[in-house]
């Protein structure tokens, strides 16, 4: 007898999987010669000998009826009781290949899906989907799919596959990427400058700078709240006629690729109405002895006074005084282009002050001879005189008086547009009621004394000024072995710099390369906008540099741009040292740069709007007090000219402790 034990009857197997066929035989079993196992009427295999099973591997789905059927040696048999059996299709499964969970993507990234199921052949299609949205599909193994983000924030993302024939799906778990939001766009605005003065009647340029400019789709100018102007692409440029006098706010709105995709910038100016200017005065305050006098040359737009005395800073002045009467304070400010037929008690300059009483209170910036800019002060009548004195360099000479709430700041310049700091007051400014210019001429007989580009309304109304400051005389070179000369121009109305250079190299030991250059006697900066360089090599360089001398093996620090990778910083610490060099990938906008000196720290800084920096890098070198400051240029090609195209050039001095 025998009887089929396993699988029990009913069992439930998958397709692919293996079935044994266990049996048992019972009763005389002396004379048993095989036990064979069939599926349905079809033989599946057979023993000889215990134990007595098979393994069979269904090859289809579908429903089973196993027997086993013993045979003795007399030929004699017993099929066993059938056992049914199920085989199944597997269900089918999905899992994650791509993205991980929690992944992050930045805005504009393709996120790259990939899911795979159990078995491809029975797919017909993947579909993925966002926040339960389809956003991309694939119909053929390996199921891979792309898809980008339309707008920042948290997506939960599904794989969902249809199965072939039967139309049914199955989805994966979910998980979440997230997209961050980029940094909002920059918007800075280039004009009206901050607490610039206008007056009514004037054609005010309204100017911004939006980036980065591939992401910007629209700018709106808007003052005092009302739309005044909308651009759909750079420049945004507008000049508008200021009519009225009041308070304007002028903003700026620029809108990107997606709703929440904004930024802003507004600046605050008064427009003030013009008023008719009293005609300046002329007193010679103290003991002016030959009389002096002042002119005006139409011509040549120039104030000239006629001084002797004694001068500021002594028991009393003794001063030839040109000036006007003011109800509130006013920043002033005039070039002294000569001071002539004098000794060494000479002064002009310009002057704050109370009264035309020689003991009243004042404040002035004068030059002296012997190159000195002096800042005197007396604080209240018949006090004495405070005095802080600066060397500057010979020739015309810049100064400037600033009121500043109670206080008052003195300035001077070489050009008028890099101010050095001179010195303060803390006596109020709205005390002086008279500003103008002073000469006297010492022990001399009189002074000559010739002022331009006069910033006094009253005399300012006589003799307008027309231009703009003149632009500080700049040195060009070509530095070491440079085969092929260079040049350079500077665009006085535009103030940019043109450089043409060869040169093989600023780096090594000595270096080749075009250097156009002034003096920056101690602390200060250089700050420069490289708006474009021809690319002759992939380390063609232009950039900013302080540096000892014009020697080729000087001591320097440089930052600027080269095409590979972007950003260079070198610097050399000792004469005929081998120089180190940085190499930092470009932000697609720092082409602003800047060189800050501390005593010997040198600070190199890389930005995108000339108003927010980046620090990049610090070096310790003992330059010279005495040192150069300028823009540096090398083709890396010795016999190929390159250009690079400079904008925005400022070299400052850093101003002393406040006295």
């Amino acid at each position: 007898m025998v009887a089929v034990t396993s699988p029990t009857n009913g069992s439930t197997f998958t397709l692919g999987e293996t079935v044994t066929v266990h049996a048992l035989t019972y009763g005389d079993t002396s004379t048993l010669t095989k036990v064979e196992f069939f599926r349905g009427s079809t033989k599946i295999g057979e023993r000889t000998s215990s134990p007595w099973s098979v393994s069979w591997a269904p090859s289809s789905a579908g429903n089973y009826s196993l027997t086993a059927r013993t045979t003795n040696s007399a030929g004699i048999t017993h099929t066993s009781t059938p056992v049914s059996i199920s085989v199944q299709v597997a269900p089918l499964t999905i899992a994650w290949d791509a993205p991980a969970n929690n992944a992050s993507f930045t805005y504009g990234q393709s996120v790259v899906f990939k899911a795979t199921p159990s078995d491809p052949s029975r797919v017909s299609r993947i579909d993925y989907l966002a926040d339960g949205a389809v956003v991309a599909s694939s119909t053929t193994a390996p199921f891979e799919a792309s898809w980008t983000p339309e707008t920042p924030g948290t997506y939960t993302v599904t794989a969902r596959l249809t199965e072939t024939g039967t139309g049914q799906t199955v989805s994966t778990n979910n998980r979440t990427i997230t997209v961050p939001a980029p940094s909002p766009l920059t918007v800075s605005i280039l004009s009206p400058a901050v607490d610039a003065g206008h007056s009514e009647g004037e054609l005010i340029r309204l100017e911004a700078e939006v980036g980065p400019s591939e992401r910007v789709l629209a700018v709106t100018f808007r003052l005092n709240g009302q739309l005044l102007a909308a651009f759909d692409s750079a420049p945004y440029l507008l000049e508008v006629p200021f009519e009225e006098p009041g308070d304007y706010t002028f903003e700026v709105i620029a809108e990107g690729d997606w709703p929440e995709d904004r930024g802003s910038a507004s600046i605050s100016f008064e427009v003030v109405p013009v008023l008719s200017q009293p005609e300046p005065q002329l007193a010679g305050i103290g003991s002016t002895n030959p009389a002096g006098g002042a002119e005006i040359d139409d011509e040549d737009r120039h104030l000239i006074i006629h001084g002797s005395g004694s001068g500021l800073g002594h028991d009393g002045d003794n001063i030839e005084f040109v000036f006007e009467e003011r109800p509130e304070p006013t920043e002033i400010s005039a070039r002294l282009f000569g001071l002539t037929n004098t000794d060494a008690g000479a002064q002009g300059g310009l002057m704050f002050r109370r009264s035309t009483d020689p003991h009243a209170a004042y404040v002035a910036v004068v030059r002296e001879s012997q190159n000195r800019i002096v800042f005197l002060r007396r604080s209240v009548a018949n006090g004495p005189t405070e005095r802080t004195e600066r060397t500057t360099a010979t020739g015309p000479v810049w100064m400037k008086l600033v009121p500043e709430g109670a206080d008052t700041l003195a300035y001077f310049s070489p050009n008028g547009r890099q101010w050095i700091f001179l010195g303060r007051t803390a006596f109020d400014a709205r005390a002086f009621h008279l500003a103008g210019a002073a000469v006297s001429s010492g022990t001399a007989p009189l002074a000559l004394g010739v002022f331009d580009h006069v910033r006094i309304p009253t005399i300012e109304a006589q003799i307008p000024v027309t231009g703009e400051p003149v632009t500080e005389i700049f040195q060009a070179k070509d530095v070491g072995e440079v085969t092929l000369a260079g040049s350079t121009e500077h665009d006085t109305e535009t103030d940019r710099f043109t450089i043409r250079a060869a040169g093989s190299q600023i780096w090594g030991t000595a270096d080749a390369f075009r250097f156009v250059h002034r003096s920056l006697e101690g602390d200060g900066s250089i700050v420069a906008r490289m708006a474009s360089l021809e690319a002759t090599h992939a380390w063609a360089k232009a950039g900013i540099m302080i540096r000892a001398s014009d020697a080729p093996d000087a001591p320097h620090v440089f930052i600027g741009f080269e095409p590979i990778p972007g950003i260079a910083i070198i610097h050399r610490e000792v004469q005929g040292g081998l120089s180190e060099k940085r190499e930092i990938p470009i932000n697609g906008s720092s082409r602003w740069f800047k060189l800050v000196r501390e005593g010997n720290t040198f600070t190199a800084y890389a930005g995108g709007n000339g108003l927010t920096w980046e620090e990049l890098a610090s070096f310790e070198i003992d330059l010279p007090h005495a040192a150069r400051a300028g823009l540096a240029v090398t083709s890396q090609v010795p016999n190929h000219l390159t250009t690079a195209v400079f904008e925005e050039v400022v070299i400052e001095q850093a101003p002393p402790p406040l006295q």
